[in-house]
């Protein structure tokens, strides 16, 4: 059961749901995910409510957890809950799994894990190109623009490869991109392009801690 600070002191089954993770008691990628949280569809003041909420819930809830998972549950009525879960390393995913994954997220309008192709210097989303990207997502692209690689998205891709996963060649590497889970290889399709992606990833979440405000918060020095 996680801390959190609700809303409301009942809410019904989630519509919306987050997790991003965190990294010394602080949240890596902060702006990207706040941005992708407005692009789903919510209004100004829940946009409000959860940067004021945040600092809130980082102190209370993360120093059990400071490298746990920070999740927002929004109902149909806009009450919503924030708190901070354990993390749990995801299953090794095979292409079939990981497509089957990510499909279930297709439907909304900003899509937390996205299923991701390589070949040379040419990266592909298999998700619509008319969808914002997610904070973990949208750091992918701006790699492969430093990394000089070429990004495309092929959402038919993902249903080619549901149906017939053998449309994903052989010398292909394939990854997902998680705000919750990062950079995860597909079982036989890792090598050294998605290598060099959960690298930079690992930098620059690692980079991630507290500030001054938090850490008094926390009773950390």
């Amino acid at each position: 059961m996680s801390e959190s600070i609700p809303e409301d002191l009942v809410m019904d089954t989630p519509v919306l749901q987050v997790r991003w993770r965190l990294q010394n008691n602080a949240l890596p990628l902060l702006n990207r995910h706040l941005r992708a949280f407005a692009q789903r569809g919510v209004s100004r003041g829940l946009q409000s409510w959860a940067r004021q909420h945040l600092e809130w819930t980082l102190a209370e809830g993360s120093l059990g957890d400071p490298n746990g998972v920070l999740t927002i549950d929004v109902d149909e009525a806009g009450r919503s809950v924030m708190g901070i879960e354990p993390f749990v390393e995801l299953e090794p995913l095979t292409v079939p799994l990981m497509a089957e994954r990510v499909q279930q997220q297709a439907q909304n309008p900003v899509e937390s894990e996205v299923m991701w192709v390589a070949q040379e210097s040419r990266l592909t989303a298999l998700s619509s190109p008319s969808k914002p990207l997610s904070g973990v997502n949208s750091l992918v692209c701006d790699l492969a623009k430093t990394l000089k690689a070429t990004v495309e998205f092929d959402e038919s891709l993902l249903t080619a490869c549901l149906q017939d996963p053998g449309v994903i060649s052989p010398d292909s590497q394939v990854f997902l991109a998680s705000d919750e889970y990062g950079i995860v290889p597909a079982v036989g399709h890792d090598g050294d392009i998605c290598k060099q992606y959960a690298s930079y990833y690992a930098r620059i979440v690692g980079l991630a801690h507290a500030d001054a405000y938090d850490k008094a918060n926390l009773g950390l020095r």
